[in-house]
């Protein structure tokens, strides 16, 4: 009888990955944490992952995050560096500035759109005099 050997990112593995990047990941492939972080003379130990919570980075997982650059030969560990480079590359912002509408009246349109903008001016004037009060002459 065959067995299959399936392979599995290990905590060492996972340990070498900078923390920004494993927290980031752990939420991308929905890891649960089954213990707690140790810290031993300034070294991490753990970070509350185990090997267990860590089979769920599975290379089909690994591929459909990644997407593209890897052949049906790259290893488990090799796609979890592109992953960590993909998790650690921020998305090119595309800035969009909306182009303001811009279109020339008619003439007569024009005159009646002034028309129009001068009375809603001197209503608001009356409106900023009447709370003031009337305007003191000198």
């Amino acid at each position: 009888m065959r067995t299959l050997i399936k392979e599995q990112i290990f905590v060492s593995h996972w340990l070498q990955i900078p923390s920004e990047a494993r927290q980031k990941l752990a939420i991308v492939f929905g890891l649960g944490k089954s213990g707690f972080a140790n810290v031993v003379n300034n070294v991490v130990v753990s970070d509350g992952y185990s090997d267990k919570d860590l089979t769920d980075i599975t290379i089909d997982k690994l591929q459909n995050y990644i997407g593209s650059g890897f052949t049906s030969k790259t290893g488990i560990v090799e796609l979890l560096e592109m992953a960590v480079v993909k998790v650690m590359t921020p998305e090119p912002v595309k800035i969009v500035s909306p182009t303001p509408e811009v279109s020339i009246l008619p003439k007569e349109e024009a005159k009646q759109a002034r028309k129009e903008y001068e009375a809603k001016q001197k209503k608001l004037n009356k409106k900023v005099v009447k709370r003031l009060g009337k305007k003191s002459k000198k």
